[in-house]
């Protein structure tokens, strides 16, 4: 059977914490919980993401193009599959076909490749990049054999030590191939 790697798009594909710090003026070091809109500037932040333009015009994390190119060649060699696992900011018409454009457009990553919802651990894989702690928890709680949970490192989420934490230029796509 083939490998299955599950990517989280916001935080770890797409820059969306950056894009909210330039909007809000702050620095990646203020947002030290993974609830953005807990901060002062949620009607700003709130009233961003009803845009589908916002979603259109994210910035990819650093490193995370030349990651994806690495893995989707191990992919290909392999006969593995990537899946982008994204949950949907419901408030905004037309975010689905925003973020499949965007994919397309920074990854060449096919809709057929996108799983849209909000319920990640029902979504079976060997590896999961996630930068919400607590949906990376519930994910790894369910996989039945156990896939890989590698949370992807932020300020927001240093709440809890994990096995295996990194970024795009730390490697990541290495420690996820070498786990496969």
């Amino acid at each position: 059977m083939s490998k299955i790697i599950l990517l989280d798009c916001d935080g770890v594909l797409a820059n969306f914490a950056g894009a909210l710090n330039k909007l809000t003026g702050t620095k990646p070091s203020d947002v030290v919980s993974w609830d953005y809109f807990s901060t002062n500037h949620k009607g700003v932040m709130r009233k961003a993401c009803a845009d589908r333009e916002f979603w259109r015009a994210l910035d990819p994390v650093p490193g995370a193009k030349e990651g994806v190119a690495t893995l989707k060649r191990y992919a290909k060699l392999e006969g593995a599959r990537i899946l982008v696992c994204t949950s949907p900011w419901h408030s905004c018409d037309g975010w689905a076909s925003s973020r499949w454009y965007w994919l397309e457009h920074h990854f060449g990553i096919k809709p057929r490749d996108v799983i849209i919802g909000s319920a990640k651990e029902l979504i079976k894989g060997d590896v999961l990049v996630e930068d919400n702690g607590k949906t990376l928890f519930r994910w790894m709680m369910v996989q039945a054999p156990p896939g890989l949970p590698i949370i992807f490192d932020a300020p927001y989420n240093q709440d809890r030590p994990w096995q295996y934490r990194s970024t795009w230029r730390e490697g990541l796509a290495d420690l996820i191939i070498a786990h496969l």
